[in-house]
Order: structure tokens, then C-alpha cells, then sequence
């Protein structure tokens, strides 16, 4: 299983300058089913996550708060995108050209 670490500047802009080199993010990338991002320690178990998978005719990104239900998934099709809440209402819903 690939593990990969990156550092993310904090946007500011309110900031001299927009992206804050001094104050980084660590995102942790990891494979599993599909690619699972972690804003934060992946040991904390409230770390908010998003897990990207491929689905028949479409993707799927699950967005979690701290890794239990997922707040709400982003499911993209061919010429259209969905985001429903963690019920599976439909929240939104558009045509892409």
C-alpha cells in the first residue's frame, strides 16, 4: 500500500502574502480500494478525510469529518454531478457541458 506526504500551505487572504509557506498543512495520500486523503495525522481519528473510488460510468468522493458516516459524497458522471448528504439526499445537482 503507497503512503505519500505532502505539505500544503495555508491559503490567507487576508495575508501580505495569499499562500502561508511558515503555517503548512500535511496531507497524507494513501491507496486503498481507491485514494484515500487525510488533512492531518491519519492516527488521529478525528482528521477529516476524503476517499476517491471508481464506480461504473462515474466517480465518487466520499467526504468524512472524522472517519465515521460520510457528511456528504460528490458523485461525477458524464455530463453531470451530484452531491448528496449522508442520508443520500440530493443536495445539488448539476448538467456539466
Amino acid at each position: 500500500m503507497m503512503t505519500i506526504k505532502i505539505e500544503i500551505p495555508t491559503y490567507d487572504p487576508n495575508s501580505e502574502v495569499e499562500y502561508d509557506y511558515t503555517r503548512p498543512q500535511t496531507l497524507t495520500l494513501r491507496e486503498e480500494e481507491g485514494l484515500r486523503v487525510f488533512m492531518g495525522d491519519p492516527r488521529d481519528e478525528d482528521t477529516p478525510d476524503v476517499v476517491i473510488e471508481r464506480g461504473v460510468g462515474l466517480w465518487r468522493v466520499f467526504v468524512h469529518g472524522d472517519r465515521t458516516d460520510p457528511l456528504c459524497v460528490v458523485e461525477v458522471r458524464k455530463g453531470h454531478a451530484t452531491v448528496k448528504d449522508m442520508w443520500g439526499a440530493v443536495v445539488l445537482e448539476r448538467m456539466l457541458s
